[in-house]
């Protein structure tokens, strides 16, 4: 029955329109980077939501924190208390797992489509779980076999096979290329999520602290894993998929590019739209110049990531209620307090303060000068 219902409405819409768009385009890899860019759009208000799921909580984790120190001997009080937080936000705890068991079928489908082109025998005529109107497209293009070659890779074939003959040959150029572009893409998504959607402030040890064993391992263990998932694992897949048939590794291509643009796209569009709720406010509320309300509004949306859901607040409520949030020791709410309650001013020193960690205490002291 469960592989029924996953023919029916998840691999069959998908194997068929991946079919369709190989009719059409008369490529297997084109196809296939056509259709993850008509899912990863389908899957846009997904990606949407899980990008202000990940802003909102970090928002409240102040309050969690506080509570969770509040309440560490009572787990009912606690998870009482917590569940008034995500109320009280508006958020739910169980929307970013939600929105990955909805993605990951659909990748998964479509993984397996990409696949049913290189199983051994399988031509245009006896190509299984396609529509009869889709059937009827694919026997029309008169082809015995499919057409499995792409800038001079044959994707039913390994790169491994392709390199057996020496990779200083001129056919072995192409799938240097693809292995270099799986190794470089599947850096990517790692880069853009630590620099770009990065929300953490790195943790200073206090002066005059020392270490404890504890965290001395704890630490070198936690630079050890980061350095293995930005530099290694890339690594390791890309050797990993040297034996497999080439489609893979166009596929993995294809999907780390496009979800990484969709994932900076997705930030390029709630900017837009977080500016244009910033400048009314900034010039009724804060009394700025139209002209110099667009500018501070450009420049509020491009503060540390491990911030900017403070600016969220501004522009969704026309003031910030999280006060409580610390870079190290010094809440915004000292920092507002700093500046006589100038929000605008204080998120730009707090910014300054977040991407300065260790110039924290000096930067809020010259903000009074």
């Amino acid at each position: 029955m469960l592989g029924t219902i996953w023919e029916t409405l998840l691999y069959g819409p998908i194997h068929n329109l991946l079919t369709y768009l190989y009719v059409v385009t008369g490529s297997i890899g084109i196809s296939t980077f056509i259709l993850i860019i008509i899912i990863r759009l389908f899957m846009w208000p997904m990606v949407a939501k899980q990008y202000r799921d990940t802003k909102k909580i970090r928002s409240i984790q102040p309050k969690l924190d506080e509570i969770k120190e509040k309440y560490k001997n009572n787990p009912t009080e606690l998870a009482k208390a917590q569940q008034a937080v995500y109320k009280d936000a508006n958020y739910n705890p169980l929307g970013c797992v939600t929105n990955l068991l909805i993605q990951f079928p659909i990748l998964i489908a479509l993984y397996q489509s990409v696949l049913a082109f290189t199983k051994e025998g399988v031509t245009p005529a006896n190509m299984t779980g396609l529509y009869p109107f889709v059937q009827e497209k694919l026997l029309a293009t008169g082809q015995t076999a499919f057409a499995t070659d792409l800038f001079g890779i044959t994707l039913i074939s390994s790169p491994g096979s392709a390199l057996s003959g020496g990779i200083f040959t001129v056919s072995a150029i192409p799938y240097l290329i693809l292995l270099l572009l799986l190794g470089l893409s599947n850096l990517l998504p790692t880069l853009v999520s630590m620099k770009i959607m990065n929300t953490q402030v790195p943790k200073l040890k206090k002066k005059g602290a020392e270490k404890t064993d504890a965290e001395a391992m704890q630490e070198a263990f936690t630079s050890s894993l980061n350095t293995s998932t930005l530099y290694v694992m890339p690594i390791m897949i890309t050797l990993t998929l040297i034996p497999l048939p080439s489609i893979i590794a166009v596929y993995m291509v294809a999907q780390n590019l496009i979800s990484t643009t969709q994932q900076l796209l997705v930030k390029f569009v709630h900017d837009i739209g977080l500016k244009k709720k910033l400048i009314p406010i900034l010039i009724q509320k804060y009394s700025f110049q139209p002209h110099v309300a667009e500018e501070t509004a450009a420049k509020l949306i491009k503060v540390s990531p491990a911030i900017n859901f403070l600016v969220d607040e501004l522009g969704n409520a026309g003031k910030i209620d999280t006060t409580s949030v610390k870079i190290h020791d010094i809440t915004f709410e000292k920092v507002l307090q700093k500046v006589k309650n100038d929000t605008v001013k204080a998120l730009f020193i707090f910014d300054k303060m977040a991407r300065k960690p260790a110039e924290a205490e000096q930067i809020l002291k010259d903000s009074g000068k």
